[in-house]
């Protein structure tokens, strides 16, 4: 049942962020919301459902974006794997490392992600590039914390 309402909470908040949450940005940037699901199932669900969620999230974005189609696939399922075996070596259960991983995992995303567009030929201007690149992984991190509390409080560990 836990996996059906968390599969439920990604499917809304992927709707929540490409409708309301895109017009809601603090000094120019949002939170990826998804991105959050794919590090909350990493450290909470076992290895193959952390897995299937971090495609179905990726899956979802990627129907909802312009932008090249598998990407996010490729991206969450690659950070999935990361997180997970990370999380082998190392626990990630206090706040400053939950932050830390996932500030570590958005600014990479967003870095591969401009990367990816500059070589198709997407210019991006540097001083918009770099706005996003930490904007977005400080508010991104921020955001998971409450995430966290949440996951916590509604027991889907």
């Amino acid at each position: 049942m836990k996996k059906f309402v968390f599969l439920l909470v990604i499917f809304g908040l992927g709707i929540l962020e490409e409708s309301f949450l895109s017009n809601f940005r603090i000094f120019g940037a949002s939170a990826d919301m998804l991105l959050i699901v794919v590090v909350v199932a990493s450290l909470t669900f076992r290895y193959g459902w952390a897995l299937a969620f971090a495609i179905f999230a990726g899956l979802l974005r990627d129907c909802f974006s312009p932008n090249t189609f598998g990407l996010n696939i490729v991206l969450f399922t690659l950070w999935s794997l990361l997180i997970i075996r990370l999380s082998r070596e190392i626990p990630i259960e206090s706040a400053f490392l939950r932050f830390a991983t996932v500030f570590i995992i958005t600014f990479l995303h967003v870095l591969i992600s401009g990367i990816i567009f500059i070589s198709l030929g997407r210019l991006i201007p540097v001083g918009i590039f770099l706005h996003r690149l930490f904007f977005t992984s400080i508010l991104t991190a921020g955001v998971c914390l409450l995430i966290f509390k949440l996951v916590e409080y509604l027991e889907l560990k």
